[in-house]
């Protein structure tokens, strides 16, 4: 019997030695291979710091791995289209696989650009500078860099020179940027600086619409993904990103125009450890890495706004969202409801749903077990707004901003949109389908008033009520499904 447990307990013990051999194989194989080294950590982690305080990066194939919040996407590898190349995780690919220094060897400064085309009608770009002083007193950015001969490798593998970046509306961009803000090498005597304050600076002229929740995201959105395709960009030579997890933290957003700051301005303080200033508000002249980044108008998001797109994800939607989220501190997973909650959109300025509290009372008693909620986003601050729709399960309202906030609901939800008769707008369908939402479309119908401009931006919107009741009950029928 004894005999009987002793080897019994030794073929566990061999047992469990090989599972632990299994298992030590297989995370090692996944850390990567033995050229590699094995404080590159997990390939979530893209960027951080090594025991002797250097940056290290996961590397493999020659890139550096994408963001954490990119690699559950399935549009990863190439040929899927526009699915995977322009709102997929190959869009950040493309681009880092651009990277072209336009400054000369006599440059002590290095200026480095991507370029992209992302979308049929036009080429986008934007750069990185690095050893740029920014003059708060004369509200400029000089970089010590003289720009090299162009070749025709540069133009064989798409890269675009300074001259001929597009404008985009608004008079944004890094076209504008560079020609208002930026002075290059014998251009400007360059400042003394008092200090050298390392810092990354984020270089942004924002679009006059502060009060538009979707211009300014997409702003925002464009600048996120320059930092994205930047830090998955390895610096020549090196085994560093061009831009670390510290560079990251030791970033501040400059506002180079003089709009007011708007509703949301608290967002621009999502990218890096120092609050957002505008040029002037800087302290001191400093010294260090600028960005120049991709503007709203050139957003992939943007880009589909007429077309309907047979995408079911998108990385770069879903990274963006879940940032928001966490800049607020938001669980991703919303709240447990015993209840469906459905809010309607309160427009105040333009395009007014015709009988709103007509049509807010009729669907309240149609739908007497969906809470039915009319809310005026405007009034709250966004973080409020942010938590109100997480708390929604139909989002119904006339087209416009306001329908921006369907990035925020909860995975399932479903949106039901009011159009203008003569708008055929597949924006918000589009992303519906990114994020698995459920769409409802439904269009007003003509009528004559006094005051009509037959403009759609401005008209007020007409909607029988047993249309939208219909679309509503469609909404609600999948919900409770």
């Amino acid at each position: 019997m004894i005999q009987w447990v002793r080897e019994f307990l030794g073929l566990r013990a061999r047992l469990q030695l090989c599972i632990f051999i299994v298992a030590s194989g297989l995370l090692y194989w996944w850390l990567g291979s033995g050229d590699r080294p094995m404080r590159a950590r997990l390939p979530s982690l893209f960027s951080h710091h090594s025991d002797s305080g250097e940056p290290v990066v996961w590397i493999k194939d020659g890139l550096v791995a994408l963001p954490a919040a990119y690699q559950t996407n399935t549009y990863q590898a190439e040929g899927r289209g526009v699915c995977s190349d322009r709102y997929g995780s190959q869009y950040i690919r493309k681009f880092s696989t651009s990277a072209t220094n336009h400054c000369d060897n006599t440059s002590t400064s290095t200026l480095t650009c991507f370029t992209y085309r992302a979308h049929e009608s036009r080429v986008d770009s934007f750069c990185m500078g690095v050893s740029a002083t920014v003059d708060p007193s004369s509200r400029s950015v000089s970089l010590d860099c003289s720009t090299r001969p162009w070749t025709d490798e540069d133009s064989a593998k798409g890269a675009m020179e300074l001259r001929h970046f597009p404008s985009y509306w608004y008079n944004t961009g890094p076209d504008v940027i560079f020609n208002q803000y930026i002075h290059m090498k014998g251009e400007q005597e360059t400042p003394v600086v008092s200090g050298d304050s390392k810092r990354n600076y984020l270089l942004v002229k924002r679009e006059p619409t502060i009060e538009n929740l979707w211009h300014t995201l997409m702003q925002i959105s464009s600048l996120s993904l320059s930092l994205d395709i930047l830090r998955t960009t390895l610096a020549p030579g090196t085994q560093t990103s061009l831009f670390t997890t510290q560079d990251a933290k030791m970033s501040q957003v400059v506002i180079l125009d003089d709009f007011d700051d708007g509703p949301f301005f608290e967002l621009w303080n999502m990218f890096g450890d120092i609050p957002t200033a505008r040029l002037q508000e800087i302290p001191n002249p400093g010294t260090g890495k600028i960005v120049v980044p991709l503007p709203g108008g050139s957003n992939p998001i943007w880009g589909g706004d007429w077309v309907d797109l047979h995408c079911d994800e998108s990385a770069i939607i879903n990274a963006f969202v879940n940032r928001i989220l966490d800049f607020y501190d938001i669980p991703h997973s919303p709240p447990e409801r015993s209840a469906l909650t459905l809010t309607l959109i309160d427009r105040r300025n333009q395009r007014l749903l015709d009988n709103q509290d007509h049509l807010f009372a009729v669907l309240q008693k149609t739908f007497p077990k969906v809470k039915v909620q009319l809310v005026d986003f405007a009034q709250l601050p966004f973080r409020e707004q942010v938590e109100t729709v997480r708390k929604t399960d139909i989002l119904v309202g006339v087209h416009g901003a306001g329908l921006t906030h369907e990035l925020f609901l909860p995975s399932n939800s479903s949106v039901v949109e009011i159009l203008p008769p003569t708008l055929n707008y597949k924006g918000f369908s589009n992303i519906a389908n990114f994020l698995g939402h459920k769409y409802f479309a439904g269009k007003g119908r003509e009528q004559d008033y006094t005051g009509k401009t037959g403009d759609w931006h401005a008209d007020t919107v007409f909607i029988d009520e047993d249309k939208l009741v219909q679309l509503v009950e469609k909404a609600v029928a999948v919900a409770t499904s």
